[in-house]
């Protein structure tokens, strides 16, 4: 299980980081900041508001994909405090 949850939150800081830091979506970005709410814009950037998000979504597709073997409800939350550090400590936007 550690492996799996480090893996899904390795992969999930690395989405956050392309929608959140990279300049590669930065179009995109722009144009979901610009027409968002307030509370979408503010949890925008922080790893661990978008990010727990992104650990969500992949941490259930990757167990129904058959990739993981534990329970999601196992591994996300793990996932997610990988995501949340890996951005703190990792970020260089």
């Amino acid at each position: 299980m550690l492996v799996e949850a480090v893996v899904v939150g390795a992969v999930s800081f690395r989405v956050w980081r392309l929608l959140a830091v990279d300049t590669i979506t930065a179009r995109f970005r722009e144009r979901v900041i610009d027409t968002a709410p307030d509370w979408v814009t503010t949890g925008w950037y922080c790893a661990w508001c978008l990010g727990t998000w992104i650990t969500i979504s992949v941490g259930v597709t990757a167990y129904a994909a058959g990739l993981t073997d534990s329970t999601p409800w196992l591994v996300v939350p793990a996932a997610a405090t990988t995501t949340g550090l890996l951005s703190h400590f990792g970020q260089t936007g």
